[in-house]
């Protein structure tokens, strides 16, 4: 299961998994990549290779 990052307000970003629901909320919107990567891995089980 894949997540999706939504904008929220002006300098939010949200992290979102249908599975389980809002993950993560901050204003860096780097964070929130990481997060989902990490989040990505745990939830479907596969590895993505850091990018660089």
């Amino acid at each position: 299961m894949r997540s999706t990052i939504e904008k929220i307000g002006v300098t939010g970003w949200a992290l979102r998994c249908s599975l389980h629901g809002l993950v993560a909320n901050e204003n860096d919107r780097s964070l929130i990549e990481d997060m989902q990567r990490r989040h990505d891995e745990h939830c479907t089980g596969e590895k993505k290779p850091d990018q660089e």
